[in-house]
């Protein structure tokens, strides 16, 4: 968070916020023999705001890198003779594919506690 973020107070309701990670991939609900190409490596930012001191609404998007080229299912990198496009190139093969996120999430506190110690 860029600001402090406490839903109990309402001056502090809204916050930007930036995002990252490791993260892992299953294509097809199968992980690749090749360790690597199971690995994101997703990075974002996204906005919070508290609706009241209970309910949190925000919104987020994200990229993710991979190490894989083929969660486009494009085998073949240039279109073929009987294509409309013929040999011209339609995807890059020196590349890996990226994906992205964009999401819109609601969250709820469960239990009131003390005060987050990165605010103290």
């Amino acid at each position: 968070n860029f600001f402090k973020f406490e839903l109990s107070e309402r001056k502090t309701y809204l916050t930007p916020y930036l995002g990252g990670g490791l993260g892992m991939l299953l294509v097809e609900f199968n992980f690749s023999s090749r360790v690597m190409d199971n690995i994101t490596i997703p990075f974002g930012m996204g906005a919070k705001i508290g609706i009241n001191n209970r309910l949190t609404l925000g919104l987020e998007y994200t990229l993710h890198r991979t190490f894989r080229d083929d969660l486009d299912q494009i085998s073949d990198w240039r279109y073929n003779s009987l294509d409309v496009f013929s040999l011209k190139q339609r995807a890059n093969a020196q590349n890996d594919d990226w994906f992205t996120f964009f999401g819109v999430f609601i969250s709820y506190k469960l239990k009131d506690c003390v005060t987050c110690p990165a605010y103290l």
